[in-house]
């Protein structure tokens, strides 16, 4: 997705927010939690791309979805504007290969993905209740694989690694049920080489 699209239409958003006319918000830290689901884009078809790069003939089955959790916490700068960190497990993606030619054999990986996200929410008052909440910012993501072989007559094991810093953006909706809680629900996605997205929803406590 274009940067330069979600920064312009983000700049909409908050251009009609300021026109709706709603109580003024306190500024206030909170925090809260959260629990869902998770799905990424990565497909049987890219895994046997992979193996097929190496001269491989391979035949792939991927578990992309999985529970998602996530905790946060920030500080509601104005009616407007807030800033918000936090930390999203989305679970593990599992792929199991079956190896058909050089040789016979079957391979499989666990991956659990995990993030820190720092981002800039822009609240978007709906009513004194609603408020639709776009968000923009970072993610600092790690990739723990574990990964197995077994062909031709041997069998291997590894742990792999990963981590780096991609772009983080999302929207979700707050309901109020009092002045200090509020229920929260998000979609939120890491785009990196392979996008994986969140879906959760949760509570936030004004401290």
């Amino acid at each position: 997705m274009c940067v330069r699209k979600i920064v312009h239409g983000l700049a909409f958003i908050l251009g009609s927010a300021l026109a709706t006319s709603v109580a003024a918000v306190e500024p206030h830290w909170f925090v809260g939690f959260g629990a869902g689901k998770t799905s990424t884009d990565i497909s049987e078809s890219d895994i046997n791309r992979e193996f097929a790069a190496g001269g491989i003939t391979a035949s792939a089955d991927v578990d992309d979805e999985d529970t998602a959790w996530r905790v946060f916490g920030g500080y509601r700068i104005s009616d407007y504007f807030a800033v918000e960190a936090g930390y999203l497990d989305f679970g593990t993606v599992e792929a199991d290969v079956n190896i058909s030619a050089p040789v016979v054999g079957s391979a499989n990986v666990d991956a659990d993905v995990t993030a820190f996200t720092l981002d800039l929410l822009i609240p978007i008052p709906l009513s004194e209740r609603f408020e639709l909440i776009p968000r923009i910012g970072v993610a600092f993501w790690d990739i723990d694989s574990d990964v197995s072989l077994a062909a031709g007559g041997l069998a291997s094991s590894a742990s792999v690694d990963d981590d780096g810093t991609d772009f983080h953006y999302g929207i979700g909706l707050s309901a109020k049920i009092n002045e200090l809680i509020k229920v929260r629900t998000n979609v939120e996605r890491i785009d990196s080489d392979s996008e994986i997205t969140a879906f959760t929803i949760g509570l936030q406590f004004a401290l």
